[in-house]
């Protein structure tokens, strides 16, 4: 998988990468990074500037070194300990931090959740700095298992304030660029392989796009949905799969854009949209469930991904998972069982999750204790728990050892290997910068149309090898 902003040609973060057997030339990928820096200024978004200088800025940290971090408050006084992070399931954006507190602070020694932007981090010193006051840390919602587990039962109790806090945004998050701009829409089937995924980056979150090929040779680009929603479920789209795609076509000035209203993937029906092109993630969208037997509860409700199996109960529950829940899970490659998760890599700078760092198991690579790194931006992590990589086994194979020490991997070339292996490029994303997250507009269709016309005329320019 690769990602990018979503921005005309300017912010082009990834390049498109081809399954086995295809690939992008090295002299493509120079003319689109020349792209990306000389595009005029009134086209670009206006944190591309930001995303370029950054791009150098890296703090790879691993998770089992931040979890148990030291948090102080500006006089110096140690209030509390990183405790876990919650994060994106499709961006791995570090949207929380969950903190156990001392008796300083009047809480009782509660463990809480936290904005992950709240926190500042002393670099003389490597550790968290938390300034705020204590009637403020008593706004934040406490944190515990039962809160944890009730994420995606709303019955589970009526004063979970956890769950309440991490569904704050999700109107303003999940809004649909192409909202009203579907219902008389035509629509195409699309059939052929995935050659494809993007992850763009949008102000509404972190978008899954697809490039299909058809028997003809012909390519689709199809926005699907929020990269959460379309991973998290059963199957996940990834390249090489054989697809079936009911998408929209949207023409604008003479150019097709198209829309995934629902895919048939190993066996499945993802569905993206309903009948009327409201996207099914949003809750003015989705589609009505199918009651159970004895009508007490969705008949399924606990299958992620099919047509009928998203609600608005499960909306903290699919978007947010616990980077402890992921130490130790099973991790399949393209449906092979490839090892476990042994740790992760956080870029403290950009707060994301960037790696994985996995124990293969030995029938898998041929050998033993060979922890191998695996980009985030080739990962899935499924409602159930499955971890999924988009990856074959020569890509894990090619792919370098963990380092005993995580921050080894600030060197740019030791990080960009990895990425290569995987061929993917390396991503690039603005600082942790809350405010310019939540302050930008949402893009409505006409932007990501221009996005698409230009990354069509870049590919017609550009044409793959």
């Amino acid at each position: 998988m690769t990602s990018r902003p979503m921005t005309a040609r300017g912010t082009l973060c990834f390049a498109l990468v081809l399954v086995a057997g295809l690939a992008v030339s090295a002299e493509a990928r120079q003319d689109r990074t020349n792209d990306q820096r000389n595009q005029p200024a009134d086209i670009r978004d206006r944190s591309t500037d930001r995303e370029i200088a950054a791009a150098g800025t890296r703090d790879f940290r691993s998770f089992k070194w931040i979890s148990g971090l030291d948090v102080f408050n500006p006089s110096g006084d140690h209030i509390a300990d990183v405790s876990d992070l919650i994060i994106n399931r499709g961006s791995g954006k570090i949207d929380n931090v969950v903190l156990a507190t001392g008796q300083t602070l009047g809480l009782g020694g509660k463990t809480i959740t936290i904005p992950f932007a709240t926190l500042r981090w002393d670099s003389a010193k490597e550790r968290f700095v938390l300034d705020a006051t204590e009637d403020e840390l008593k706004t934040y919602p406490e944190f515990n298992a039962d809160h944890w587990a009730g994420l995606a039962d709303p019955d589970a109790g009526k004063k979970n304030t956890l769950r309440d806090w991490l569904t704050r945004d999700r109107d303003r998050y999940d809004t649909d660029p192409y909202e009203g701009s579907l219902g008389n829409a035509e629509q195409k089937t699309i059939t052929g392989t995935i050659t494809d995924i993007d992850r763009v980056q949008s102000a509404t979150g972190e978008l899954v796009v697809a490039t299909i090929r058809d028997e003809s040779g012909k390519s689709y680009r199809v926005w699907l949905g929020p990269s959460w929603y379309v991973g998290g479920g059963a199957h996940a789209p990834m390249r090489g799969d054989k697809v079936t795609v009911n998408a929209y076509s949207v023409n604008r000035d003479g150019d097709d854009t198209y829309v995934g209203r629902s895919m048939s993937l190993g066996g499945s029906e993802i569905a993206f949209r309903n009948d009327q092109g409201a996207p099914v993630w949003n809750p003015s969208g989705r589609p009505a469930e199918v009651p159970s037997r004895d009508g007490s509860r969705p008949a399924n409700a606990n299958r992620p991904g099919s047509v009928h199996g998203y609600s608005s109960d499960r909306d903290a529950s699919w978007r947010s998972i616990l980077a402890s829940d992921l130490t130790g899970r099973d991790v399949k490659a393209r449906g092979q069982d490839c090892g476990e998760v042994q740790d992760l890599v956080v870029d403290r700078a950009t707060g994301r999750v960037v790696m994985l760092s996995i124990d293969p198991d030995e029938n898998f690579l041929g050998m033993a204790d060979t922890k191998r790194l695996v980009p985030w931006t080739v990962t899935t992590v499924a409602v159930d728990g499955t971890v999924r990589i988009d990856a074959t086994k020569e890509m894990v194979l090619a792919s370098p050892e963990t380092p005993s020490d995580i921050e080894d991997l600030n060197n740019t070339m030791t990080a960009n290997s990895v990425y290569k292996a995987f061929e993917v490029d390396a991503p690039r994303y603005d600082g942790v910068d809350e405010k310019g997250w939540r302050d930008r507009r949402h893009r409505d269709a006409d932007d990501l149309d221009r996005t698409d016309r230009d990354r069509d005329d870049h590919d017609r320019d550009n044409p793959r090898k």
